[in-house]
């Protein structure tokens, strides 16, 4: 069965549209698009009738907007994203939940995936650079059972990010905690040690990060999805 076209894509946006969400989305700072105010699990819902199509998910990351942009990330086909198109798309990166959301879901399984985690956390446009670690989380949490070598060279870039952080106590707790409850087995403990180094540079208190005991998988670990 043929996925919705670019025309009913739109209609769709069109009659879900929040009007007071959407002002509530753009007075509070979360978005900068254009949007018409649809909760993410509104846009999953359009995202699975389209087809996973690498022509559509490029005609609605042009069209621009928020709604469309997250229905690119939701339909893209990874395996044929380009280095090239990795940059393109990482430019227009604007706001966390786009930046997120993408590479989650469209560029963690691009062929060009790991080379730009690694080159991403080095840059310096805000977004690009949280695109980068968001890669390498991805990818570290996906690639149990690899080498150490592998899995460490993730995390290597970690200690100074926090470092540079300027609410370090904020942003990395969540970080961890993302970490950990996604990790099981040798990777979750390659992870804390990473965790651990990155928050002795910091000068973290273990309590302040509030992460429990990081190999209790009883309560925080599971296996990747």
């Amino acid at each position: 069965m043929p996925g919705l076209s670019i025309d009913n894509i739109q209609r769709e946006i069109a009659r879900r549209a929040n009007t007071a969400q959407a002002d509530r989305l753009r007075a509070s700072g979360y978005v900068s698009l254009p949007t018409a105010g649809l909760a993410l699990d509104e846009v999953w819902s359009i995202a699975v009738r389209v087809r996973h199509d690498h022509a559509t998910a490029l005609t609605l990351w042009e069209l621009g907007g928020r709604e469309n942009r997250l229905l690119a990330c939701f339909v893209e086909e990874s395996v044929k994203i380009t280095a090239e198109q990795m940059e393109a798309w990482a430019a227009d990166f604007d706001s966390l939940e786009i930046t997120e959301q993408c590479c989650l879901h469209a560029f963690a399984r691009a062929p060009a995936a790991r080379t730009k985690a690694v080159e991403w956390s080095e840059r310096s446009e805000p977004f690009v650079r949280q695109a980068g670690f968001l890669l390498m989380a991805r990818l570290g949490v996906w690639e149990e059972g690899h080498p150490d070598a592998r899995f460490k060279g993730y995390f290597s870039p970690l200690p100074r990010e926090v470092h540079l952080a300027p609410r370090p106590d904020t942003w990395w707790r969540r970080a961890a905690r993302w970490f950990m409850r996604r990790l099981s087995g040798p990777n979750r403990r390659r992870a804390w040690d990473a965790i651990e180094d990155a928050r002795e540079v910091a000068n973290l208190r273990a309590q302040d990060l509030n992460l429990g005991d990081p190999l209790d998988e009883r309560r925080d670990g599971r296996s990747p999805s």
